[in-house]
């Protein structure tokens, strides 16, 4: 088959994992979460420590490593907040779908106006 490599054939084995690991930093902050094989990557160079397994393992040769589900990284990652931008689901989110002036849950807006084309009284009245 064009483009496969040896190993695709192997029972069990393929190019992408389906479960993904939460990595922790130094202080057990979240940094993030990545693939089974990246995880078992940090721990054989020995830049990270397990913390929790899965009931499986993977064995190849003479090793058996129990599949990892947290790992702790043995040296300090600074955790990335993002920042939410203020879009108009985001609004709605934080204030529980509630219109803020008058309390209504039907019909909301961002800022409580609503055009004139659409109905909208005049700017003086709310």
């Amino acid at each position: 088959m064009k483009g496969s490599r040896p190993s695709d054939k192997r029972p069990g084995v393929s190019g992408r994992t389906s479960t993904e690991v939460l990595v922790l930093n130094t202080a057990y902050e979240a940094v993030g979460l990545t693939s089974i094989r990246r995880a078992i990557n940090l721990l054989l160079k020995e830049k990270a420590e397990s913390l929790i397994n899965k009931n499986r393992e993977i064995r190849g040769g003479n090793l058996r490593i129990p599949v990892p589900s947290v790992i702790r990284l043995k040296y300090y990652i600074k955790p990335i907040f993002r920042e939410a931008y203020p879009t108009k689901r985001n609004i709605f989110i934080r204030d529980r779908f509630r219109c803020q002036y008058c309390g209504s849950t039907k019909d909301l807006t961002v800022d409580h106006i609503i055009p004139k084309v659409r109905g909208g009284r005049i700017h003086g009245q709310i």
